[in-house]
């Protein structure tokens, strides 16, 4: 019997223990410590003391308790990750109040008035410094936290003796409680009201101002958005329930609402299927009735010819391309209606012609369509150190980035009509420019350096794409499509004469011609050993009975190719911007979308996409991610296989 309840005794104490460590709040050990510590100053000096050094430390805490509120702020929604100034801002707050009420009652309500706005001030002059200079947050705050300090000590020499109802406030107390220590538990319990109860405050707690921060530690950011923005649409006929089911979510999981459900509790892995008895059907982000979306895939089938003749007035290069713009919105516009750019691609998504294709394909994965605002997207390049993709929007004269918890940007404008983008292995963007007939790279500390625009004494004629191979040389093709408009260039003529492909050595800098027997040379790719390489030439584009197929070179001592010989054929439309996986399959854009060859050229499946593709890449953390861009958008999917090379 003793033994039996010496065990219990040490199950209860063990669940105890137990329950004890799993305390989910952080704060509670605060509290913990500083009782012990009050009893412990209990047991040394009595409780005459300890009551004394309470009293002390609720009046002097509550200046920390607002350094610290007024901190967890500017971490969680402000442009900087820290704020050095608060408690300078405090102090100087408290000097201007405290000469603008000049001792009298009736001056109060100007006075904090003044003090409130002196730290509006303060936070707008490092918002400023911040955002407007790009002044690291920690030096801009420190920095004027100096000053501030300075002016606060400078004006706080002479203070006029605060209002007497002011100082009864300071000094007066509730039960034996400073006011000021209930006023610093009111806002405290405010904020934590707000954090817990409100919509706002339920995804500044998940993703706080760094959304990068918060995708990186597993907070589905994008879909975490949308369930705010539902939640804002459905205040009406469902704004209660939606925040009521959002709230069960947050107190079944804790802060984060699960992944499989939205935010009025619906799982989420049934998106997209027609309910039994409901009319109306899930297409991409919009309900629409089925009735409407039978339509448009219909008209999506009918505007195949009339994309294609958009897409032939794109690569002529003229002014007709930009006059159909108004036609290619509207086509677009049928393809946001039915592309599914949620929920798991469908059988109908793909085009098997080998089983070997499954096994490059993630079942469960979706295209994602991450911009539509482009005009002609090009020349897609990811950058794993950021997280960061960037690509050229040629006819709008400037490039675009995106990364995830970021969205979308503009890095450069204008961009000199830059087309094809690669990284050297340092890191550095290498980039085709229409405009200028060059090859640029841009330097670590933003500046740019021309790599290529002549050969031979003549200007290049508007070099399209670019790869760089394991030992620093830099190969580019140099087609006219720059140069044959205004429309993603400057109307020139060919000094050259002709379309050749180049490579700059690392060495001596020097342009050498490696091959000159293409008609138009458009992208290009290596091998994963490097030992072939791949050039397409899309001189269709321009002359149907001109090549629309990819070349294969090995590729001998010094750069030297040889034994040239066509690796594929393509049917309809010309191939444009292409990549290598790790396993050597070429994937190539096309009309319809991404055409995946094996080594041998055999054709192993399509993935297809409702807007023209002109390139493509590798991305994302495990270069397991297709980054597609398509006319007027830019594509992501993620596969089975990694892209070859870094």
């Amino acid at each position: 019997m003793k033994s039996q309840l010496t065990g219990r005794a040490i199950g209860a104490d063990e669940t105890a223990w137990s329950r004890l460590r799993s305390v989910q709040a952080p704060w509670a050990w605060s509290f913990v410590g500083a009782v012990l510590v009050w009893f412990g100053i209990v047991g040394v000096f009595g409780f005459g003391i300890a009551g004394n050094v309470a009293q002390t430390a609720l009046t002097y805490g509550v200046f920390m308790v607002l350094v610290g509120l007024g901190q967890m702020l500017v971490i969680t929604s402000g442009v900087g990750n820290i704020d050095l100034s608060v408690p300078s801002t405090i102090a100087l707050a408290g000097v201007i109040g405290m000469h603008v009420m000049g001792g009298a009652n009736g001056r109060i309500v100007i006075g904090v008035a003044a003090a409130l706005g002196a730290g509006g001030a303060v936070g707008l002059a490092n918002y400023m410094l911040i955002r407007l200079l790009r002044i690291p947050p920690i030096i801009a705050t420190l920095s004027s936290s100096f000053i501030v300090q300075s002016i606060a000590i400078t004006q706080g020499r002479q203070l006029p003796p605060p209002p007497p109802a002011l100082g009864a406030f300071a000094t007066g107390r509730f039960l034996n409680v400073p006011y000021i220590a209930l006023l610093a538990l009111a806002l405290s319990v405010a904020l934590a009201v707000l954090l817990h109860r409100a919509v706002y405050g339920r995804k500044l707690s998940a993703i706080g101002q760094n959304a990068r921060a918060a995708w990186l530690a597993g907070v589905d950011v994008h879909r975490r958005a949308a369930r705010d923005r539902a939640v804002l649409d459905d205040r009406g006929a469902h704004g209660a329930s939606a925040r009521g089911d959002l709230g069960r979510r947050v107190a079944r999981h804790g802060r984060r609402v699960h992944a499989d459900f939205d935010c009025r509790g619906r799982d989420r892995r049934h998106a997209g299927r027609r309910r039994q008895g409901d009319d109306r059907r899930r297409v991409g982000r919009v309900d629409v009735p089925v009735s409407h979306e039978r339509r448009a895939q219909r008209a999506r089938r009918g505007c195949g010819r009339a994309i294609d003749r958009l897409w032939r007035a794109h690569h002529r290069g003229d002014r007709r391309g930009r006059r159909k713009d108004g036609a290619v919105k509207r086509c677009q516009s049928l393809f946001r209606f039915t592309s599914r750019t949620r929920g798991e691609m469908k059988s109908s998504d793909y085009e098997v012609h080998d089983p070997r294709f499954r096994l490059l394909l993630q079942p469960n994965a979706f295209l994602s369509r991450l911009t539509d605002e482009c005009l002609w997207a090009e020349g897609p390049v990811y950058f794993p150190a950021t997280d960061l993709l960037i690509w050229s929007d040629i006819p709008n004269n400037r490039m675009l980035r995106w990364a995830p918890g970021m969205g979308l940007g503009v890095f450069r404008a204008p961009s000199n009509y830059s087309n094809g983008n690669t990284r050297d292995r340092e890191g550095r963007l290498v980039s085709c420019e229409h405009g200028a007939r060059r090859v640029t790279r841009t330097e670590h500390d933003g500046s740019v350096t021309v790599l290529a625009s002549h050969f031979e004494g003549k200007r290049l004629n508007s070099p399209n794409d670019v790869i760089v191979d394991s030992n620093g040389n830099i190969w580019f093709t140099d087609p006219d499509y720059g140069i044959l408009s205004d429309y993603e260039g400057y109307r020139a003529q060919s000094e050259i004469g002709r379309c050749n492909v180049y490579r700059i050595s690392p060495d001596t800098t020097r342009v050498e011609l490696v091959s000159d027997d293409f008609v138009k040379p458009n992208g290009l790719a290596f091998s994963p050993d490097e030992s072939r390489l791949y050039i397409a030439d899309s001189a269709a584009s321009h002359d149907d009975e001109a090549p629309r197929h990819i070349r294969v070179f090995d590729v001998a001592g010094e750069g030297r190719l040889r034994n040239g010989r066509v690796f594929i054929e393509m049917r309809s439309g010309v191939p444009d911007g292409m990549r290598v996986d790790e396993h050597g399959n070429v994937w190539t854009s096309a009309e319809d979308g991404v055409h995946c060859y094996a080594p041998d050229g055999a054709l192993l499946g399509k993935i297809l996409i409702p807007e023209v593709v002109a390139n493509l890449t590798f991305g994302g953390i495990n270069r397991n991610r297709l980054f597609i861009a398509a006319t007027s958008s830019m594509y992501s999917l993620h596969v089975a296989v990694r892209g070859a090379g870094r």
